[in-house]
């Protein structure tokens, strides 16, 4: 009974030896499901494409008489704005965005007998709404900031893995934009794009500056786009080093 005892005791601790050795072994093979999942956990890949609020320092309005009241040439500040930033007009179409005017410059005269110089000046700068806040922590959580998301990108597949004499190992693979709730509003196949007027489409599709990626915010959310990743091994395990 003692022998049989001792044969199961060292029975386990070579099973258990094997095991770990096996495991150590796996660890160091980067299989194309460990590459796909260390790729989609990375922060640089999981980064939201956001859409940053424009804003302009330089709408000038003249107005109609010298002692015009601001909120009436206001009034007429707003639309050239708008229509300065398309995209900013569709957010405020959408009811996500207002603006604030601050005046930078106003009428004034240098003299009573010299010209009178009607120019005014204001800084425009739009905010979220309650309805855009609620959007914009729907898809980033309370702390999304200001910058309103429009996709994240979602890997297709791993198409190859290549390997290197210095030890690092470079993953080809193929991703697609996954669009938000507002990402679907520009999506190039979307029917609210169609909607708009052929002249709004196109000057919605002018290159904008967008956290994470630059381009226009109407995309083509059928679109597959191919993508690099180079791991190193550490002691650890394998890591994500850069993407491209």
């Amino acid at each position: 009974m003692f022998v049989h005892s001792r044969r199961l005791a060292f029975y386990s601790y070579v099973l258990m030896i094997l095991s770990t050795l096996s495991g150590c072994s796996s660890s160091r093979d980067l299989t194309r499901s460990r590459a796909q999942s260390l790729i989609e956990n990375s922060p640089n890949f999981t980064r939201l494409a956001t859409l940053p609020l424009e804003s302009d320092s330089y709408i000038e309005v003249q107005a109609k008489f010298f002692d015009e009241p601001e909120t009436d040439v206001q009034v007429r500040a707003v639309p050239i704005f708008y229509d300065r930033y398309p995209v900013m007009a569709v957010l405020k179409q959408m009811g996500l965005i207002n603006e604030k005017l601050t005046a930078t410059q106003k009428p004034w005269r240098p003299s009573f007998v010299g010209p009178t110089f009607l120019s005014w000046r204001f800084k425009v700068e739009p905010y979220l709404t309650d309805k855009g806040k609620d959007l914009v922590n729907r898809e980033r959580g309370s702390s999304g900031g200001e910058g309103l998301p429009l996709y994240r990108r979602q890997i297709v597949q791993i198409t190859g893995i290549t390997k290197s004499a210095d030890g690092k190992v470079e993953v080809q693979y193929s991703w697609k934009a996954a669009p938000t709730e507002l990402g679907q509003t520009f999506d190039a196949n979307g029917s609210f794009l169609k909607s708009l007027p052929a002249k709004q489409q196109e000057e919605l599709r002018r290159p904008v500056v967008l956290f994470g990626v630059n381009g226009s915010v109407v995309r083509n959310y059928n679109d597959v786009f191919q993508g690099k990743a180079n791991f190193q091994l550490f002691d650890d395990g394998w890591r994500v080093v850069s993407l491209h």
